[in-house]
């Protein structure tokens, strides 16, 4: 399976890659609270350094959701798409253990994340379908609508009749919010490409993602008070 757009000028002398099954390596912690159904998407773009810096179009992203199941557990799903060509898809599913703690007026978060994912070039036949999984975490500090967090993330993915490869991820980032609904969040890193035969590829990598949050908190209902003969 080819890898195009902005990543394939990072794989060059190589001739077939397997994708990423996830990608893009999220942002806070904390974004989604409990009984929270966040809906959003990201694009992520390649940053090159030869005699002057380059970044490239958009070449990589797509949408997912999340939903906080427990004050500590989080689900996700999502979809993984190459932009430029739509060359090839991966459709993933994890979930994220979230710890939150008060530090003054900062709200202190961590998470730990494990998923897998699958999906190919073309989804009806065998031909280039690629499975893999994923594990990462992230740290990040928020105080009031301001948040800064870092993350890093090791993808593991395999096409038929290719070699297993490995795309670890390391990014630092800002998330802002407003009106308590709509989420921003950018972030800036390294990533790299390994297949285990000579050094890996590596590159930097940008992130942009926008998302919203909505409050599907049960409802409790107040018993009805007696009045008083």
């Amino acid at each position: 399976m080819r890898i195009l757009g902005g990543w394939s000028l990072l794989l060059c002398g190589c001739v077939s890659f397997s994708p990423p099954v996830r990608g893009l390596p999220g942002g806070m912690p904390d974004r989604v609270a409990r009984h929270q159904l966040e809906v959003g998407g990201a694009l992520g773009s390649v940053l090159t350094v030869s005699d002057t810096v380059h970044v490239s179009a958009p070449t990589i992203g797509g949408p997912h959701v999340a939903y906080g199941l427990l004050d500590h557990l989080v689900l996700e799903a999502g979809v993984n798409l190459a932009l430029v060509s739509l060359h090839w898809a991966t459709h993933w599913v994890g979930a994220r253990v979230v710890h939150r703690r008060h530090i003054g007026g900062w709200v202190f978060s961590a998470d730990g994340e494990l998923g897998v994912g699958a999906g190919g070039a073309n989804l009806t036949t065998s031909r280039d379908f690629v499975a893999g999984g994923y594990s990462g975490g992230g740290v990040g500090f928020r105080w009031r609508w301001l948040g800064f967090f870092t993350r890093g993330r090791i993808d593991l993915s395999q096409a038929i009749g290719l070699p297993l490869l490995l795309w670890p991820t390391m990014v630092a980032g800002v998330e802002a919010r407003a009106a308590g609904v709509f989420v921003f969040s950018f972030g800036g890193g390294v990533g790299a490409a390994w297949s285990g035969v000579g050094p890996p590829s590596t590159f930097g990598l940008m992130e942009l993602s926008v998302s919203l949050l909505f409050d599907l908190q049960p409802r409790v209902v107040s018993p009805p008070v007696a009045r008083a003969l």
